[in-house]
């Protein structure tokens, strides 16, 4: 199996991991901004945030752009590439924000937050940083 072939395979993992962790943890903080659905008090947003919603909101976009770009890199579409590089630089923002907020790093950052990192290494040599279609 082909090196490409392989990382290929394990970022498909980790966006699937990733994918619907949003979306289902994301869900939750919406149907449930007072934390009560995953059992996390909203004095541990420091108040920066009255409950869960707008944290909720985000992290339901972030696992909605990472189930796409799941099913780009599954079906080599032509943007697949950009979309896994959104979506894994999107969430180590998205866990550098919330250990910002929370102040304080847990199991669930790097059980969450390794397999981004990885994805993001895996992406990273096909990020272009030139544009050849600009005249």
């Amino acid at each position: 199996m082909k090196l490409t072939n392989l990382l290929r395979k394990i970022l498909l993992v980790i966006l699937a991991y990733e994918g619907l962790g949003g979306l289902l943890g994301g869900t939750l903080l919406i149907l449930g901004p007072d934390g009560h659905y995953m059992n996390i008090p909203p004095s541990v947003l420091h108040g920066e945030f009255a409950d869960f919603i707008i944290p909720g909101i985000i992290l339901t976009g972030m696992g909605l752009l990472t189930t796409i770009a799941f099913i780009a890199v599954l079906t080599k579409h032509r943007f697949d590439w950009v979309l896994a590089s959104m979506s894994m630089y999107g969430f180590i923002i998205w866990f550098a924000v919330e250990i910002a907020v929370v102040r304080e790093i847990v199991w669930l950052h790097y059980m969450w937050g390794l397999p981004v990192v990885v994805g993001g290494l895996i992406v990273l040599p096909k990020i272009s940083f030139e544009n050849k279609n600009i005249d």
